[in-house]
């Protein structure tokens, strides 16, 4: 049997379990496909008092409305307010008088299914200070919560970076086959 049609034979399996792979990994994280979707919570104030109101704003769920729980709430978070396609949802809710500091985590139920560690809340026995003059601009209100946002590069390479690789990666161990193989024959032998 020739080199180069060896290790076309080689390389072919190896790029069809490059292609499955990558398809299984974009079906885990395509929010249609339900089981893999990633369901986010962001409690705001960061740092809640007891007793103190929070707004929960939910990103991920397929449906219209859903329910935020948690330990540290007197009551779970009815969520509805969908802006279109995708848009996000809000509840709001009392963090329980008297409650320990510490982090408590926050599950969202939305599309029939418990989504557990979807966020947390941050329970302070004292509340943020106060400015005493005025703020800083260039981060307003919103500067705590950006710098809780994991940026892009900690989030990692999508699914789609990661099907790119992989037959990128199928395509080079092909090439360096075939290249390896007209090598060994030398010049002039076919």
């Amino acid at each position: 049997m020739r080199p180069g049609l060896v290790a076309l034979r080689a390389a072919g399996p190896a790029a069809v379990l490059a292609l499955a792979s990558a398809a299984d990994a974009a079906y885990a994280d395509d929010p249609a496909a339900g089981a893999g979707a990633r369901i986010t919570a962001t409690v705001t104030p960061a740092a809640a008092t007891p007793g103190g109101d929070v707004d929960v704003r939910v990103e991920g769920c397929d449906g219209a409305a859903g329910t935020v729980r948690s330990a540290a709430f007197v009551a779970d978070a009815e969520l509805s307010g969908r802006t279109g396609e995708g848009g996000p949802l809000h509840g709001d809710t009392t963090v329980k008088s008297g409650l320990a500091s510490g982090t408590y985590q926050v599950t969202v139920v939305c599309g029939g299914r418990d989504h557990h560690d979807a966020g947390h809340v941050q329970v302070s026995p004292t509340a943020p200070p106060s400015p005493h003059a005025p703020v800083r601009a260039g981060g307003g209100g919103a500067a705590p919560l950006a710098a809780e946002a994991p940026s892009v590069a900690e989030q990692g390479p999508g699914t789609r970076h990661t099907v790119i690789g992989l037959v990128l990666a199928a395509v080079a161990a092909v090439a360096v086959a075939l290249r390896s193989t007209r090598r060994r024959r030398g010049p002039g032998t076919d």
